[in-house]
Order: C-alpha cells, then structure tokens, then sequence
C-alpha cells in the first residue's frame, strides 16, 4: 500500500509540474557550455518542476538554446543575482563557472550564504570526487550542494 501511495503521489506531481505547479525558479551562473548543457537538461526533464529565469554571468550575452525555441536571457551579472536571491526570486542556484574563476564563485557562495535559495556546483570531473558533499542529479548531470535551504521540503 505504501508503494502504490508512493507511485501515485510522483505521477500527480509530475502531472502537476508539467503544467507549471509546484515549480522551483532556477538561475544558472556561467554562460558556457556547462551552463547550456544544464539549461537543456532541465528543458527536457519538465517533470522535475525546475523553471529557468535565465543565466547570470558578468560576461552579458544571449545565450541561444536552439532546440529550446527562445532565446535565454542573460539577467545580469553576480551581483544582481545576490539581490534576487535575497529577494526571493530564486529557489536554486547552479554554478556552472569553471574552478578559474574559484574567487568569483566563493564570492558568490558567500554572499548567497544568507538567502533561502540552495546553491549547488556543477563541476568538472575532477573536482567532483574530490569533493565529499551531497549530491543531486538534474537529468543525468551532477550538481554538488554548496549551501542547502532549510526551507526546501519533501518534493
């Protein structure tokens, strides 16, 4: 009974999220090609209820997804994406920069620290076994949890 509870309670939600409910805003920092990776990733997984605002990036820049239909704006720089977070505008940040610009991210990292929105780190290869925190996949690519919310519940 608890399986077919479990079972019907993820088709509901991914029911709901495929319609727009019960969605999660994501930012995405880095304009390369993690960063469009990660962008077609959560493009193709709509059931995860991820929903891109756009990519920040201190480099301002159209990012053209293609097989995406639209153009992804570049919102700002990482400044902006502090005041939006503390705003409440953003529920999960993915750092896509690479470990060259390791100031820049700690920068970052620090300045979201106090916001409700998780941060996660999408690294290279290498970096990710070095590292021993939690994980999540979005869509068969690997983010690192940098700064976990305590608001994020059961989804």
């Amino acid at each position: 009974m608890l399986c077919g509870y479990r079972l019907l309670f993820r088709l509901v939600m991914q029911s709901l999220r495929r319609n727009g409910y019960n969605t999660r805003s994501v930012a995405i920092v880095g304009t390369g090609q993690v960063g469009e990776r990660l962008a077609h990733s959560i493009a193709d997984a709509p059931w995860m209820g991820l929903r891109l605002l756009g990519f920040y990036d201190d480099r301002p820049q159209q990012m053209d997804l293609g097989e995406l239909g639209e153009k992804v704006p570049v919102i700002g720089g990482l400044n902006r994406l502090v005041v939006d977070a503390r705003a409440g505008r953003i529920d999960k940040v993915y750092i896509t920069l690479a470990m060259s610009h390791e100031p820049s991210i700690c920068e970052l990292v620090k300045g979201l620290s106090n916001t409700t929105a998780s941060v996660y780190l999408i690294p290279d290869i290498f970096m990710f076994d070095l590292l021993h925190a939690r994980s999540e996949s979005i869509n068969g690519l690997t983010s690192i949890s940098l700064v976990d919310s305590p608001m994020d519940g059961s989804s």
